[in-house]
């Protein structure tokens, strides 16, 4: 399955907590939604009534201001600190640039609907937070079959309003629920 280290999950509240937000004046906001509907720098310069190599010049700038040197990058980045929606990309743009599964999900930690786990999940969490595989969890915590197992494993991720065992350990740890 996968290995997990407490350094990585430490890593990852920490890059939660310490992520800057990214300020960005009016013109900056309005090339990034140019480039998320998917126009092109001559299509963007038209629109804009300025010169190709003026825009190519912004673009650059948001790059470097993003710490970034693609236009899907600079997207997942813009994605990540909430400047543009997922939604508001062009269905173009998204199959050109964007993928499905690079769309940032760990970095939005929601509220979970109840902290209230019962004994298995919370031992099911607890392992999980240890680096432990289903397969060792099934075996640890005495589960009849992988169907059972699963079954907490949903339950545990449902209730923790979370999409994956490391967004689930993740929440856990960033609501006292465990700790490292």
């Amino acid at each position: 399955m996968f290995k997990i280290s407490k350094k990585y999950y430490k890593s990852l509240l920490l890059e939660l907590k310490n992520q800057k937000k990214i300020e960005l004046i009016q013109s900056q906001k309005e090339l990034l939604t140019f480039l998320a509907l998917g126009d092109t720098i001559p299509q963007i310069a038209v629109k804009l009534n300025k010169t190709p190599n003026n825009i190519k010049k912004r673009t650059l700038n948001l790059y470097k201001k993003f710490n970034v040197h693609s236009r899907k990058k600079l997207l997942l980045k813009a994605i990540e600190q909430k400047i543009i929606s997922y939604k508001n990309i062009s269905p173009r743009c998204r199959k050109r640039f964007l993928k499905s599964d690079n769309i940032p999900v760990s970095v939005e930690v929601k509220t979970p609907k109840s902290l209230e786990l019962s004994e298995k999940e919370y031992n099911f969490l607890l392992l999980l937070s240890q680096s432990y595989t289903r397969k060792q969890i099934m075996k640890i915590l005495n589960f009849y079959n992988m169907h059972d197992c699963n079954y907490y494993y949903h339950c545990m991720l449902n209730k923790l309003n979370a999409k994956n065992a490391i967004q689930a350990v993740v929440v856990g740890i960033k609501y006292g629920i465990i700790k490292i």
